[in-house]
C-alpha cells in the first residue's frame, strides 16, 4: 500500500499510479466512513471519467450530497473545463450557504 500514501507531484503522476490502484482507488471512496459525513457535499464526475465513474453513483447515494455527472468531460474534468467546473464549485458553495442560513 506504499502508493497510497505518497503525493503525486502533477495530474500526470497521479493518472499512472490510477491503473495501479485498481479496485483499492473504488475501495477507498466507498468507505465505510463516507456515511457518517452530515456536511452538505458535491460529487463531480466527468461522463468519461472511466476510473471514477463505477463509484459516483454510490458517493452520491452515501453523502448527503449532489451529484454531477458532466456530459464529454474526462479525467481531468477541472482542467478541460475549468469555466464548468468553477460555476458548479461555485453553486455548490452558494447552496451550501443557504442551507447553512
Amino acid at each position: 500500500m506504499p502508493l497510497l500514501h505518497q503525493t503525486p507531484g502533477s495530474w500526470a503522476e497521479y493518472r499512472d499510479v490510477l491503473p495501479l490502484l485498481g479496485a483499492t482507488h473504488r475501495a477507498i471512496a466507498m468507505d465505510e466512513r463516507l456515511p457518517r459525513i452530515t456536511a452538505p457535499a458535491t460529487v463531480l464526475c466527468g461522463q468519461d471519467d472511466d476510473p471514477s465513474l463505477p463509484s459516483f453513483e454510490p458517493m452520491v447515494r452515501a453523502l448527503p450530497a449532489k451529484g454531477h455527472l458532466v456530459p464529454g468531460a474526462g479525467v481531468p474534468f477541472p482542467e478541460q473545463r475549468p469555466e464548468e467546473f468553477a460555476r458548479l464549485v461555485r453553486e455548490a458553495v452558494a447552496s451550501a450557504e443557504v442551507a447553512a442560513g
